[in-house]
């Protein structure tokens, strides 16, 4: 035991050499070289940072955008409902749904083979402690029919999307068109209304909605069943000194924290996002009126004037996503450092019922696993 002692002794002592220089000199000198990059890069922008940006309170004829947790969440699941509701129970009625539901069960089939990878993975790790050569190539095998079986699901569920996808948009697309057509000249004849880029409403808008809604959708189904079902194989495999409800909490806890904090620093993102959509736009339109009046804009002369008004359209585009860069940086700083901390916290939980040897390395794993599987699942939601 003393010997053993000894020895930890001075495989930790090299550790803490080995990293020396890093300690000492490059992690100082990042930080250094960080806080001069924050301090010194601002007017190399060259933004003009007073520069006003549309409205999205709603007022002076402007779309509101509802930044709260709610608003992300409730009402937006409710308005992306109703704008569902017009393919699947119009056109999409029985080839929708059945797309739905071919998709439902290749998901139902991924979560089986996710199932069998998970139980696949306690005696592959196993190996390592107790080598068998025979038992080697039996799991080579079954790893490569997972592996395929696992290629085929993945590569037909795309398939399977984007059928479903395309036709979704063909009759959302037909749906809009109709209204738009016959209202257009009563469009631009009403005042006070700003109808702002109904090309880029029609042609992408539609196909975020399409993609986005279903991704949400399914992906909360996929997270509810995830979580249920590795919570339980999380019992299951638990080491007996330890409830599996402490385990549980622990990953509930860092997901409120991560997600909460998430929120907070990003939620304005949704804002400047939309406003990208419309300043694009807007410069977009303004080319394209600078094209179309090419003969006005010779015979007067005013190239100046034009490329003035188009340069105002782009530094607002400049200033936008600026603003978003900023906030993008702040959540890319915490979710750099927050997101390592889970496999470090789970790892200090987990190990020391290693070492003691209360558990096996394969079940240190699968324990390692459900637990990633319950905390992205929680974040999800």
């Amino acid at each position: 035991s003393g010997n053993e002692t000894a020895e930890s002794l001075r495989r930790a002592k090299e550790e803490s050499e080995s990293m020396s220089t890093l300690r000492y000199v490059l992690f100082p000198a990042s930080l250094i070289l960080a806080a001069l990059f924050e301090a010194l890069h601002f007017p190399w922008a060259e933004v003009d940072w007073s520069l006003p940006l549309d409205r999205s309170d709603g007022l002076e004829g402007s779309e509101k955008v509802d930044n709260t947790f709610a608003g992300l969440t409730v009402l937006l699941a409710r308005r992306g409902a109703g704008l569902a509701r017009i393919y699947f129970a119009g056109a999409g009625r029985v080839k929708g749904r059945c797309y739905l539901g071919l998709l439902v069960a290749i998901h139902l089939l991924g979560m089986y083979l996710d199932l069998a990878m998970f139980d696949f993975q306690q005696r592959y790790w196993n190996l390592y402690q107790q080598p068998s050569l025979p038992l080697f190539f039996e799991l080579i095998r079954n790893w490569f029919i997972l592996h395929v079986a696992r290629m085929i699901t993945y590569v037909y569920e795309f398939y399977v999307e984007d059928m479903l996808f395309l036709h979704w948009r063909d009759h959302l697309t037909r749906y809009f068109e109709t209204i738009w057509v016959p209202s257009t000249y009563v469009f631009k004849m009403q005042e006070g209304k700003k109808f702002d880029n109904p090309d880029q409403r029609i042609h992408v808008d539609i196909t975020n909605f399409i993609s986005t809604s279903y991704s949400l959708t399914f992906g909360v189904l996929k997270v509810l069943v995830n979580l249920g079902m590795y919570t339980y194989m999380l019992a299951t495999i638990t080491p007996a000194s330890m409830h599996w409800a402490s385990l549980v909490g622990t990953a509930f806890l860092y997901s409120v924290v991560g997600s909460c904090v998430m929120h907070l620093l990003g939620s304005e993102l949704a804002h400047y996002s939309w406003l990208g959509e419309r300043l694009g736009g807007d410069f977009r339109a303004e080319l394209r009126r600078v094209y179309d009046q090419s003969e006005t804009v010779a015979s007067l002369r005013s190239e100046e004037a034009e490329l003035g008004r188009l340069q105002h359209r782009f530094e607002r585009i400049k200033l936008n996503t600026w603003l978003s860069m900023l906030l993008e940086k702040r959540l890319g700083i915490f979710q750099k450092w927050y997101s390592p901390l889970r496999e470090v916290l789970f790892m200090c939980i987990l190990a020391p019922f290693f070492i003691r040897g209360e558990v096996s390395l394969g079940r240190l794993k699968q324990c390692e696993t459900a637990l990633d599987r319950i905390s992205d699942a929680l974040s999800f939601l």
